[in-house]
């Protein structure tokens, strides 16, 4: 999301008031960005292909607990951007309430926004990452294997 008045390492940003179907949306005040060209700009400091120049992250990787999320900031052109993104640990953690809950299937967004090998983005970190995330399916998972088939109740405090 562009920032309206954020400083590079401020954790508020405030969005753009943009209207969708009648309400402030935050989705339509950003954009969609690749799990692969995040850890790309997060890893290496290259920007998402939307965004020309250089990237400068600026705040370091961050944790909300409210929504078990990663967060962080980078300036471009002098434009401050807080991305909100899930990783493996934020996915894990997410699968596990799904299958307290019962929830019959889980997965993130799109799996062809992994760059498994390495090869789209040239970051040596890309296949360990890519691991990291079809691992948290695991959670998931009972402890022989099965699939989570029973109802159960998660309480978040």
């Amino acid at each position: 999301y562009p920032c309206l008045d954020a400083g590079p390492e401020d954790m508020m940003c405030n969005l753009k008031l943009v209207p969708f179907r009648g309400v402030n949306c935050s989705d339509a005040a950003g954009s969609e960005v690749a799990f692969m060209h995040i850890m790309n700009l997060l890893d290496k400091g290259v920007c998402p292909p939307s965004i020309k120049g250089t990237c400068r992250v600026t705040r370091a990787l961050s944790w909300d607990n409210s929504t078990s999320s990663p967060y962080f900031n980078f300036v471009a052109d002098f434009q401050v951007y807080q991305v909100w993104f899930d990783n493996a640990a934020s996915s894990a953690l997410k699968y596990l309430a799904a299958r307290h809950l019962g929830i019959r299937g889980v997965g993130p967004f799109t799996w062809s926004d992994i760059d498994s090998d390495g090869t789209i983005t040239d970051n040596p970190w890309a296949p360990a990452e890519a691991r990291s995330m079809w691992e948290a399916l695991d959670t998931f998972k009972t402890q022989d294997g099965e699939m989570i088939r029973r109802q159960s109740t998660l309480t978040f405090v």
